[in-house]
């Protein structure tokens, strides 16, 4: 029997996982898909700016008032996950009822479009409030409502004409950049969606240009039969303005369970900026699904 020095019987299993896999003959590898979905790119007629739509149907026939809606923004980067995570929290007979899953992405093969998530997801904002990295600030910016308007006027009827879809149970998640514009949407335009999940909102943009739109949400929640729920997350070990000016919206908005608003606050111990999206879109699914209809 070959002995081999203990080195090399140290190193061998290592050496041996960092070699790649071999093919049988006969064995022809394949791209692989998700089953249950599809993508499409499209042009909005709002802003004639392309996009990559991901739709998960879910196998289950829909309840009697239609499929829940869960919309993401930056699809490319969170559509495989959230669309894995609905289709695993809700397998009969335990599980939540079924629901329809929609990325909001680009057409690239980047999880994010940094030009393009610039330019959605702000609202018009003065140049010497826009942010340099690199020496660079973004080459446009303030595009929010007409993205917004491709959401509501095109991309939803879209998915209605396709789907049975429960109008009062559909949800907008987004994080960072996306966050942001989450909670843009609620302020404006409340009645858009009835559940909002904003991951680690980058609340610092514009100079805190949300506040205005925050001070105008009272009353428009007041006229609402139907009212919005909404869930903040942040990483614990994301940069402490991050968290402080996301705890600090949270609690301004407490106050407002008395009108009717459903809104909480979480804070993900050992997650920063990138590892706490996975932790949202898991929180999203069981947020809405678990939302009595």
């Amino acid at each position: 029997m070959t002995r081999f020095p203990n080195w090399v019987r140290i190193l061998l299993p290592a050496l041996l996982a960092l070699a790649p896999l071999s093919v049988r003959a006969g064995d022809t590898p394949r791209p692989y898909a998700l089953p249950q979905t599809e993508v499409y790119d499209t042009q909005a007629v709002s802003n004639g700016q392309p996009y990559r739509i991901y739709i998960a149907r879910p196998a289950q026939p829909a309840p009697p008032k239609g499929y829940p809606v869960i919309y993401a923004l930056d699809g490319n980067a969170t559509f495989a996950t959230l669309a894995q995570t609905v289709s695993l929290q809700t397998r009969p007979p335990h599980g939540f009822g079924p629901a329809i899953v929609v990325g909001i992405g680009y057409p690239t093969d980047e999880p994010f479009d940094t030009d393009r998530r610039y330019l959605d997801l702000t609202p018009p904002t003065p140049a010497h409030y826009l942010p340099t990295k690199g020496g660079k600030t973004p080459s446009a910016v303030g595009g929010a409502g007409t993205f917004l308007a491709f959401i509501q006027n095109e991309l939803k009827p879209q998915i209605e004409a396709r789907f049975p879809v429960d109008r009062q149970r559909q949800a907008l998640t987004g994080h960072s950049l996306g966050g942001r514009f989450v909670l843009q949407v609620l302020f404006q335009q409340p009645q858009a969606f009835r559940y909002y999940i904003a991951s680690s909102p980058s609340l610092w943009w514009g100079n805190q240009s949300t506040l205005a739109d925050e001070k105008a949400f009272p009353a428009k929640l007041a006229a609402l039969a139907i009212k919005p729920e909404l869930r903040i997350i942040v990483g614990a070990d994301e940069k402490n303005h991050m968290v402080e000016d996301a705890r600090a919206i949270a609690e301004r908005l407490q106050p407002l369970r008395a009108q009717g608003l459903r809104s909480d606050f979480w804070l993900m111990p050992g997650e920063n900026h990138i590892s706490v999206l996975p932790q949202t879109l898991n929180h999203s699914v069981r947020f809405v699904l678990d939302s009595a209809p």
